[in-house]
């Protein structure tokens, strides 16, 4: 839906809808930065904002996916280097 208004010249209503959409745990980090019907919301200021936070989200619920002992082996991978 986003995409169709900022395709019809509506970028402040695409805009609300993409961060509402990315509030809702719609991650999308990749399609976000291909899909061209974003052009028009792409070429905005507040775009890159978004796309930090549908990056954030989908780190998000990766991690969320990963099983306790999965995660904590990261972690402590992490902590070795």
């Amino acid at each position: 839906m986003a995409a169709s208004m900022a395709m019809c010249g509506q970028t402040d209503v695409g805009l609300r809808l993409l961060k509402s959409a990315i509030e809702g745990h719609y991650c999308a980090y990749a399609a976000l930065q291909a899909d061209p019907a974003l052009v028009k919301l792409r070429q905005t200021p507040e775009f890159p904002q978004l796309l930090s936070a549908a990056k954030e989200c989908q780190q998000t619920l990766h991690w969320a996916k990963l099983s306790s002992a999965r995660r904590l082996s990261l972690l402590e991978q992490r902590d070795d280097t």
